[in-house]
């Protein structure tokens, strides 16, 4: 099997699972297309139910499970990274203080954060994961990371339902009801 089939089979068996695991999670419309010559673009974003929905063709606060190739300068092997970012519809001058406000609450709750990196700078994704090795059963491990996030996950939900309120989003958010 290629890399590119091993890559759909992963995203088709992890959407199906995160989609039972979270009946309401959205997956915004896909900005280009998957082609097997460009793995840059191997991708899939995802929202949690929690963090709403907008209109807008960008992305806002949302999950990436990104596919990235092997690098031979650092000896990383294929692997998948599990990430968070902050986009357009948000509002680029509410995005450092969205950050800053998350980090707070997780130190205040004293969430363990040694299976994750959180950058508040910035540029580059906001959360990621520890790699996930690239194979047969990595959607089941990206699973795992997304529900191990679960804290995380409903203090982003939380913020980014304060922040609608404050107008930081360029779009309307829809947040489920509570």
């Amino acid at each position: 099997m290629s890399d590119f089939d091993l890559f759909l089979d992963q995203e088709k068996k992890f959407i199906k699972a995160l989609s039972e695991y979270d009946s309401n999670v959205w997956f915004p419309r896909m900005r280009g297309s998957y082609e097997e010559n460009v793995p840059g673009n191997w991708f899939i974003c995802f929202v949690p139910g929690a963090w709403g929905q907008w209109k807008t063709a960008n992305y806002g606060v949302h999950f990436d499970l990104i596919f990235a190739k092997a690098k031979k300068k650092n000896m990383l092997p294929k692997r998948f990274r599990l990430t968070i970012g902050v986009e357009k519809p948000f509002r680029e001058e509410y995005r450092q203080s969205f950050k800053k406000e998350i980090e707070s609450r997780i130190i205040k709750k004293k969430i363990d954060k040694s299976r994750f990196n959180l950058q508040t700078e910035k540029r580059g994704k906001f959360l990621e994961t520890d790699p996930i090795p690239f194979g047969p059963e990595s959607w089941h491990m990206a699973l795992e990371k997304y529900i191990a996030l679960k804290p995380i996950i409903d203090i982003i939900g939380e913020v980014s339902r304060e922040y609608s309120e404050k107008g930081a989003f360029d779009s309307v958010i829809q947040f489920p009801e509570q």
